[in-house]
């Protein structure tokens, strides 16, 4: 997975830095060009909002994941194409639900044909929008639509956990609590200049601190993080992977501490954070989306 990774068609970068971009361009661009391009804070609601959609449609979350590699992966590519859809919002929009209709095919079990991704939109793009897009997608990305994601690779450490002595239960909210940092960071646009793989050591180490050693006793912790390095061949005390957990440790406190009940207060290794909910979810959805997601309906067509 991690040789995958390294290849060359699975590399993201930071495209809302360049330089001819209307996002970075200096003030003598009109203010409607810079109005209308897409930036760090479009691309947070819109992976918000793609988690809506899945979260409805009762698909894996993971899924957005996938997704939004694919919208990523497209953007980095220095092409006119990629600058297209970043110097339009409306576009930059329908570039991620595209993303998101391929994933779908890619790792569901159901449909979401374009009339649907229509109707997601209000309307807002036709069905020959989300064809033309997808073509244009899969051509960028060369139709290589299998790399791997954060989630891809905590599954992957999660089967080191040791049986003898952890629960499901634990190794489940392990899981959950992993996933939880992994959604806050794909929705952060620092997480295109860090590997997936480090973001997942990361997100199940300050996971495993969370868990206390009632629930983890000190052994298994020790043999599941001992496991973890020996398999990855990569050291926690890395500064890749420090740096990306402190990362973390910074966004999961914000979404935190914007809860309305919990304001001031922090997360930290060995605080409970399972409740802890992705930073504006909700809004995000309602502030990008053209459409409540709530009053579609999906039609599976599942084959066994």
């Amino acid at each position: 997975m991690r040789q995958v990774e390294d290849a060359l068609a699975y590399q993201c970068r930071a495209y809302f830095d360049d330089d001819d971009l209307p996002s970075s361009c200096s003030s003598s661009l009109r203010e409607e060009e810079k109005a209308e391009a897409a930036n760090v804070e479009c691309r947070t609601k819109v992976i918000d909002w793609t988690f809506s959609i899945v979260e409805f449609c009762g698909f894996d979350r993971d899924t957005v994941f996938v997704a939004t590699s694919f919208a990523d992966r497209f953007l980095s590519l220095r092409t006119e194409e990629a600058r297209h859809y970043l110097r339009d919002r409306k576009r930059f929009q329908l570039l991620f639900l595209t993303s998101l209709h391929v994933a779908v095919k890619v790792r569901e079990q159901a449909s979401m044909d374009c009339p649907l991704l229509s109707r997601l939109s209000r309307g807002t793009y036709e069905a020959h929008e989300f064809v033309d897009c997808e073509r244009m997608l899969l051509h960028g990305l060369d139709w290589r639509v299998n790399g791997p994601t954060t989630m891809d690779f905590v599954h992957t450490l999660m089967l080191l956990l040791p049986k003898d002595g952890v629960g499901p239960s634990v190794a489940g909210e392990i899981l959950e609590r992993a996933r939880k940092q992994s959604r806050l960071a794909a929705t952060n646009s620092k997480v295109l200049v860090t590997k997936q793989s480090v973001v997942a050591l990361a997100a199940v180490y300050n996971a495993v601190e969370t868990i206390s050693l009632c629930e983890l006793p000190s052994r298994q912790r020790s043999g599941f993080l001992r496991a973890v390095e020996e398999a990855t061949d990569n050291d926690f005390a890395h500064e890749s992977v420090t740096e990306a957990r402190v990362w973390l440790w910074e966004i999961s406190n914000a979404a935190f501490c914007s809860h309305p009940l919990r304001q001031n207060e922090e997360i930290h290794p060995g605080k409970d954070i399972s409740d802890v909910q992705a930073k504006g979810v909700t809004e995000g959805a309602k502030i990008i989306s053209p459409v409540c997601i709530s009053r579609l309906s999906v039609s599976r067509n599942r084959s066994y």
